[in-house]
């Protein structure tokens, strides 16, 4: 039998937005990954897939945001990258 790992993380915290307009965020993702601001879903990269990135743009207030990055891992590779 091969290794096997399954696994969820959430990562929680602030952004920042110095001057308010058009921001995109990207997840690029082993497994599924999906972003929230302000309890908003923006980026959803869910379900069970290869490393690919998914992509959206919303418009932004200037000043703190919140900010909550999902994440689980099916099997095998593993990672992540919010950017």
């Amino acid at each position: 039998l091969g290794q096997v790992n399954h696994f969820a993380a959430r990562w929680t915290g602030k952004i920042n937005i110095a001057t308010e307009g058009n921001t995109t965020f990207y997840i690029n993702s082993n497994d599924g990954a999906r972003l929230y601001i302000d309890n908003q879903l923006v980026v959803d990269n869910g379900g069970v897939h290869n490393f690919q990135e998914r992509s959206a743009t919303i418009y932004l207030t200037s000043g703190q945001h919140d900010l909550r990055l999902e994440y689980f891992e099916y099997d095998q590779q593993a990672g992540v990258t919010l950017s």
